[in-house]
């Protein structure tokens, strides 16, 4: 051995003759999937209860395109939190704030938790309801 392979020996150590570095794709994790992230049917009605305006709305269909390839890599490729904030180019609270919302609408709530329903508007006093009402 020439003496400039035994300096390049100590110098990188034996893995670079013995095969070098090899690529590595990137690491996945199994965890347990909403039922409706596993199709694309589930996906859409969950988008469309989030985002109602969706077909008219720009601002909306941002959005829901967000959501969708945040679905798609978390939950469809087992990517994790760091990898999609890396992926997309957003920030860690971001990223987590997506997929709590995600979920809370996956499971009927509202994307601040609570619950969806009831009636819109101002509610009525309790002398409103008495006069406005057909028992009188």
């Amino acid at each position: 051995m020439s003496r400039n392979s035994k300096s390049l020996r100590r110098q990188v150590g034996t893995t670079f003759e013995q095969g070098g570095y090899q690529n590595a794709k990137a690491r996945t994790y199994k965890r347990k999937a909403p039922l409706w992230t596993l199709s694309d049917k589930g996906t859409q009605e969950v988008l469309l209860r989030a985002f109602p305006k969706l077909h008219s709305n720009k601002a909306q269909r941002d959005a829901a395109a967000r959501w969708n390839h945040i679905i798609q890599l978390y939950f469809r490729t087992g990517y994790t939190r760091k990898q999609i904030t890396e992926e997309m180019d957003l920030t860690p609270s971001q990223t987590n704030n997506c997929l709590c919302r995600i979920l809370r609408v996956g499971k009927g709530l509202r994307t601040d938790g609570k619950p969806r329903g009831g009636k819109r508007g101002r509610p009525k006093k309790p002398g409103e309801i008495l006069s406005n009402s057909v028992f009188r």
